[in-house]
């Protein structure tokens, strides 16, 4: 595990200086308006707990009404048109607040106005206009209620507002950091999974309400237009709880064409949701082990990162830049097989087959995505191969680093002393060190340095993490390649071929 900080990401010298001229620079919205900083501000929070309850009102909401289409301007007509105007009132607030919430870069906020308007504008802001406008003509065209569903685009947000929520509580409990995380991911399958079941309840009403000959029709349901909306609702939820587990007691059927239709869709999307939830589920029981350990070194980071704030007394570390270290150490923890192997003696008096069969049933995603290492097509067309033994050391022997956005890996005519396999994110390759020169990137499930280290070049080209986010990379040491091409002479071939 080893995390690369550059300098120009953090100046130490002349900081108050240089606040007190990039503060006179700011124009009086910069310095009077803009929230300085979001996750630490109580008011803050507390709008972003108004804004998901108003969001989770919603998607109950407004599949609910759109669904009946005949009755739908009664429905805004009647006390319901408070609430929605209400959520149409936060909207509004939402529209404003956005214009004053600095945006997360590298390792700070960007709070300057115009850069927050220009990130807002595209597309949050038009989707936040077009799904208010509802309430600029008071409820009175019928197809503008339709675009409310444009707010569906802040599911994910609702989500990581829920899961602070859920943490705040959670955090007084004495368990651990993976129980946590589970508890997390546990609240958003529900509302995930309760607002899929919802939206399909609502559009079998839909449904329903076509034509007759429908199951709101069928005198066997013992429902129809006009019971209680109530009643119907909980009917057509019990029919979608019943297709969707593949259970399907035929007690509500369809009769139309429509309906067979929209019953299949159901039942593959019922198929699809209960397989992320068994792979979820699985998730949880498989990672508990690596986390076990992940948890101990950042208990371990956290005092590092205190000792290290505590030490600087001119100016404390930022929290973003708390967080991101805490996260990058995670993750490589999480990723490193070197590690993780040299922990455990057996591997090595393990038989062959059986050290192969254990390292790709650890590591079996890893080794499908970067499988093109391991197998090579020469100009005659014949398949060269490195074999088993030696896919099994290389991936036993892989560790990981983490790149944050735009940081240089390699610089031109530098030595190699790594292998590296993208496995997220990019790499960008120019002939200087400059962005403009940029002529090529390499993309997730690529690799570099192969035949740079073992033909002894430099680097030709200057090597980057991409500017949008951090590039995680399994790396193998120049040592343990060596090694690997001596101990291994048909790897050797094949790598040396290759290259």
């Amino acid at each position: 595990m080893k995390l690369f900080f550059q300098k120009e990401y953090y100046h130490e010298k002349d900081s108050h200086e240089l606040e007190d001229d990039s503060q006179r620079k700011r124009n009086w919205c910069d310095r009077n308006l803009i929230i300085k900083d979001p996750m630490q501000s109580r008011l803050y929070f507390l709008w972003e707990i108004i804004f998901m309850s108003a969001f989770l009102v919603e998607i109950l909401f407004v599949p609910y009404t759109s669904c009946r289409t005949t009755e739908i301007m009664n429905i805004l007509e009647e006390s319901s048109s408070v609430l929605e105007m209400t959520i149409d009132v936060v909207w509004i607030l939402n529209i404003t607040i956005s214009f004053l919430t600095p945006f997360e870069q590298d390792i700070g906020y960007n709070d300057r106005f115009g850069d927050i308007a220009r990130n807002y504008v595209m597309p949050a802001m038009v989707l936040d206009v077009l799904s208010t406008l509802t309430l600029l003509t008071n409820f009175k065209v019928q197809w503008m209620y339709y675009l409310k569903f444009l707010r569906f685009y802040y599911f994910p947000r609702a989500l990581t507002i829920l899961h602070r929520v859920v943490d705040t509580f959670v955090q007084r409990c004495n368990i651990s950091k993976q129980a946590r995380s589970n508890v997390q991911s546990i609240t958003s399958q529900f509302i995930i999974l309760f607002t899929i079941m919802h939206v399909i309840a609502c559009g079998w009403i839909f449904v329903g309400e076509q034509e007759y000959g429908t199951w709101l029709t069928n005198p066997n349901h013992n429902v129809s237009k006009t019971t209680d909306p109530t009643t119907i609702y909980i009917t057509s939820l019990y029919w979608v709880v019943t297709t969707l587990t593949t259970v399907g007691y035929g007690d509500i059927t369809g009769k139309t064409e429509e309906e067979f239709l929209f019953t299949m869709v159901v039942e593959f999307i019922g198929i699809l949701v209960f397989s992320i939830i068994m792979s979820t589920v699985n998730g949880f029981l498989s990672a508990q082990g690596d986390v076990d350990i992940v948890e101990v070194k950042s208990d371990q980071v956290d005092v590092w990162l205190v000792k290290l704030d505590n030490s600087r007394l001119s100016k404390s570390l930022p929290k973003i830049l708390y967080d991101k270290i805490k996260v990058y150490i995670e993750q490589s923890m999480t990723h490193d097989h070197k590690k993780l192997i040299d922990g455990y003696d057996f591997l090595h008096q393990l038989k062959p087959r059986l050290r192969y069969e254990l390292i790709k049933e650890l590591f079996e995603p890893m080794i499908r995505d970067f499988d093109h290492i391991f197998h090579y097509e020469d100009e005659n067309g014949r398949i060269m191969e490195t074999g088993t033994e030696f896919l099994t050391f290389f991936v036993s022997k892989l560790y990981c680093r983490v790149f944050i956005a735009n940081q240089t890996i390699i610089k031109r005519l530098e030595h190699f002393s790594e292998l590296y396999l993208i496995f997220d994110g990019k790499v960008t390759l120019s002939l200087s060190q400059k962005d403009r020169n940029e002529y090529f990137t390499l993309q997730t499930t690529t690799y570099f340095g192969d035949y740079q280290i073992l033909l002894n070049l430099r680097a030709s080209e200057t090597y980057k993490s991409s500017v949008e986010k951090s590039t995680y990379c399994h790396c193998l040491s120049k040592k343990d390649l060596l090694d690997l091409m001596i101990t291994f002479p048909d790897a050797n071939n094949t790598f040396k071929r290759r290259a």
